[in-house]
């Protein structure tokens, strides 16, 4: 995909995952965003924070050693 630009959509998205989710960092919800609104279903991780997250799967890194 490349790198993908920041837009009107993933910002009312990322309000949106900030009022569900009030206990994860806006880092982690940005990303939960910009994933959601462009279809990307997982996030490759070793932030657990993202188990949290219901609208995306979480991949450990460790499953590529």
């Amino acid at each position: 995909i490349g790198i993908i630009p920041l837009t009107q959509t993933i910002i009312d998205n990322f309000l949106k995952f900030v009022k569900r989710y009030p206990n994860i960092r806006s880092a982690d919800l940005i990303h939960t965003s910009t994933c959601s609104s462009n279809g990307i279903e997982s996030i490759i991780s070793v932030d657990r924070d993202f188990d949290k997250i219901t609208e995306i799967k979480r991949i450990d890194t460790s499953e590529f050693k």
